[in-house]
């Protein structure tokens, strides 16, 4: 934005006195998301928040939609609807200079960034499983020593997490391999939250988990160590968007830019434990730059159009 037009979503902000921000990640990281916001842009009086998991989430905007009735302004979590929604004109576009940061394959230009992003790792409890056994490939989870609950995973049925890791998965490793998987009676969890609790906890050995949990985890001094399978590696990008009929635009244009590529994108990289995507912007030490990663590639279209397929076949293999 020009100097001119940057005064003026500011006063027209002004008038709007607060917004809404509709979120997927940790509840921790979001308030200190928006506390940092509000010392921003002190005239932003109220920021609410609906923090739910992906599929809660998604059916909350859906309905909304359907109802006429959009109270929420920014959405801010990873899932495989926003191709669908930029078709649809649920999403506002919004030419914001941060855009140009962006790689091609993680933005809609003009409508959506991926402005964080996890990626599937090969999580274990250190107390639990022995060092020589612990895994770095998809291939030694098929161990005799991983079975009967060893191992958990999120359910591809309810969790976003869990959909993309077995679409992708699937796709490159094959469906023989999740028989087997299957066949070693993983724990099977609703959700990566839940995933990641009963890892720390010991209730099971391995998790299938995403990058920031893990390693969050193990900033607090959890028995974690952190692998990212040899074989390939699924990407997870978290993006954000402004709501078309979002009741109060030009503040969350202002978050927008904020998330994009000011005090908000630190907070991730550094508070998040998550992967940036932003050219010219680095994760924190902990976490490795998606370049240095053998990343599976996978068309986010494809596997929201696969969703009943992988639910059918999931609840065939693993209940």
């Amino acid at each position: 934005l020009s100097s001119a037009a940057k005064a003026d979503t500011i006063s027209e902000a002004k008038a709007e006195n607060g917004f809404m921000l509709y979120s997927g990640a940790a509840l921790a990281l979001n308030t200190e998301l928006l506390a940092a916001f509000r010392k921003q842009y002190p005239f932003v009086k109220e920021s609410k928040l609906v923090r739910a998991g992906g599929p809660a989430l998604f059916e909350r905007i859906e309905t909304e939609y359907r109802a006429g009735r959009v109270l929420g302004d920014v959405i801010f979590t990873a899932g495989t609807v926003w191709p669908k929604w930029v078709e649809e004109g649920k999403i506002l576009k919004y030419d914001s200079p941060e855009y140009k940061y962006y790689p091609p394959e993680y933005k809609i230009d003009g409508y959506v960034a991926a402005v964080r992003a996890a990626t599937m790792t090969l999580a274990t409890n250190t107390q639990r499983v022995g060092k020589q056994i612990r895994p770095r490939r998809y291939q030694d989870l098929l161990r005799p020593e991983f079975k009967d609950g060893v191992i958990g995973i999120a359910d591809a049925r309810q969790s976003n997490q869990g959909r993309e890791w077995y679409t992708v998965t699937r796709h490159y490793l094959g469906r023989d391999f999740m028989v087997k998987l299957a066949q070693q009676r993983p724990l099977v969890i609703r959700g990566g939250g839940d995933l990641i609790a009963r890892l720390i906890s010991g209730e099971v050995g391995v998790a299938v988990q995403t990058s920031d949990r893990a390693i969050a985890a193990k900033r607090k001094g959890a028995p974690i160590e952190v692998a990212w399978p040899e074989e390939g590696v699924v990407l997870a990008p978290g993006y954000a968007g402004i709501m078309a009929k979002a009741p109060h635009p030009a503040t969350a244009k202002l978050f927008m830019d904020f998330l994009m590529g000011g005090k908000g994108l630190d907070i991730l990289a550094t508070k998040g434990a998550y992967h940036i995507l932003r050219q010219g912007t680095q994760p924190a030490p902990d976490v490795p730059g998606v370049s240095a990663l053998k990343i599976w590639k996978f068309d986010e279209k494809k596997i929201a159009e696969m969703t009943n397929e992988i639910n059918k076949e999931f609840s065939e293999l693993f209940t």
